[in-house]
């Protein structure tokens, strides 16, 4: 598992383990920190409806203040 989120790692651990994993029936989950998992699970279910090719994704890295967080 990666937490990094690097591209060109994730397309180098693809390439090079993708296809022994999906042999074996294990997932191969890059970028699985929290602040990439959210993304990347709504990549997959965008980018699997027919007639979507393209998606930006854009993420918010600023301050948090938990006092304001709903409980």
């Amino acid at each position: 598992m990666d937490t990094t989120g690097k591209q060109p790692y994730m397309f180098e651990i693809e390439e090079r383990y993708g296809a022994a994993f999906k042999e074996t029936n294990l997932a191969l989950v890059p970028s699985m920190s929290y602040m990439y998992a959210v993304s990347e699970i709504a990549a997959q279910m965008c980018l699997e409806t027919p007639g979507i090719d393209t998606l930006d994704l854009y993420g918010y890295g600023g301050d948090y203040d938990a006092r304001y967080a709903s409980s």
